[in-house]
């Protein structure tokens, strides 16, 4: 039983190494990152939190959800001002702040995002 405490306390502890830096990388939650995320991450995030999602999304908000994603990615490649105003947003900036106007255009995004953003690493 020492034992098995002994491993919970690891595997907790691992999130951060000894500069007290995180060990497992941030999910993409601001704009910019979504942007730049590939189709493929993308699915795979879909797939790992899908049932999360379901707590806040319905069925055809799900179906809708890839068709924002991919309307933000053409966008972004597409539209210089649009990618100037994603790009120029910093990374210290609050989840609200950075999603208060993207958002309103890609709300379906925004929720996505703060589903993956309220999940601890290894638990979804």
């Amino acid at each position: 039983m020492y034992v098995d405490s002994i491993n919970a306390i690891k595997k907790i502890s691992m999130l951060h190494n000894q500069a007290n830096r995180l060990t497992t990388p941030l999910p993409p939650i601001l704009p910019k990152s979504i942007a730049r995320l590939s189709w493929s991450a993308f699915g795979d995030l879909f797939i790992q939190h899908r049932l999360r999602l379901l707590h806040k999304l319905s069925e055809q908000d799900l179906i809708d959800l890839e068709g924002e994603f991919k309307a933000c990615k053409d966008r972004f490649s597409f539209e210089s001002g649009f990618r100037k105003e994603i790009e120029g947003m910093k990374n210290d900036m609050s989840f609200d702040d950075v999603w208060r106007s993207i958002g309103i255009i890609y709300p379906l995004l925004r929720i996505f995002c703060g589903v993956i953003a309220s999940s601890f690493p290894g638990t979804s």
